[in-house]
């Protein structure tokens, strides 16, 4: 199993309120790709921008760059939580079953197929699931419960401390 955690990104909650589906139309419109208001569903561009469900009228936007922004318009709520989550990258043989003994989730392929996520629970804590392929997970939970979770979160963040104070090459190799 390969941990690897996303860092330079934007995270932006978008809420509506009245005509759902006028306001899925207005955000594809503005962020070029077509975003569905349907359990599960992602929209993603070439560029990896991704607008994934978060419920009814609400979706996460994931931005790859730092600097990326939304306005508010009439009917729309912006939220930065680019601050606030941790994003993981889960990946490699047998990721799902690993996934499956610390979420309720049926993480088999027909019921959560490659490009699409669901909000569940990892090891108690509310998390957003995004299987990017069959083998790759993106799993998004909030900053102080990262430390908490079922997973070696703790080494990855070290491994990239180390990697940033020039500890280790990128490779993970340590110098000395």
């Amino acid at each position: 199993m390969n941990v690897t955690e996303l860092d330079g990104f934007t995270l932006l909650h978008a809420a509506t309120r009245g005509d759902i589906g006028a306001a899925a139309r207005a955000l594809s419109a503005e962020l070029g790709i077509d975003v569905v208001s349907a359990p599960g569903a992602v929209a993603t561009r070439h560029d990896s921008l991704s607008a994934l469900w978060f419920g009814p009228g609400r979706w996460l936007i994931h931005a790859p760059i730092p600097a990326f922004r939304l306005e508010p318009v009439r009917g729309r709520a912006i939220t930065d939580l680019s601050d606030s989550r941790r994003i993981f990258r889960l990946t490699g043989d047998g990721i799902a079953n690993y996934l499956s003994a610390h979420c309720p989730l049926d993480l088999s392929e027909n019921v959560l197929p490659a490009g699409s996520c669901a909000l569940t629970q990892f090891d108690r804590f509310a998390v957003l699931l995004y299987r990017q392929a069959a083998e790759s997970f993106d799993l998004y939970v909030e900053r102080s419960y990262a430390p908490s979770l079922g997973l070696p979160a703790g080494w990855a963040l070290r491994r990239k401390k180390a990697i940033n104070a020039g500890l280790t090459g990128a490779s993970g190799e340590e110098r000395h």
